[in-house]
């Protein structure tokens, strides 16, 4: 169990950097 926490939350977080990047592409286009 210890091991994945860690590892959904580093999915989590890189699902956020890529919504994050997709919101800042459209606001710039």
């Amino acid at each position: 169990m210890h091991e994945t926490t860690p590892f959904r939350l580093d999915i989590a977080v890189s699902e956020t950097s890529s919504r994050d990047d997709q919101l800042t592409d459209a606001s710039t286009n």
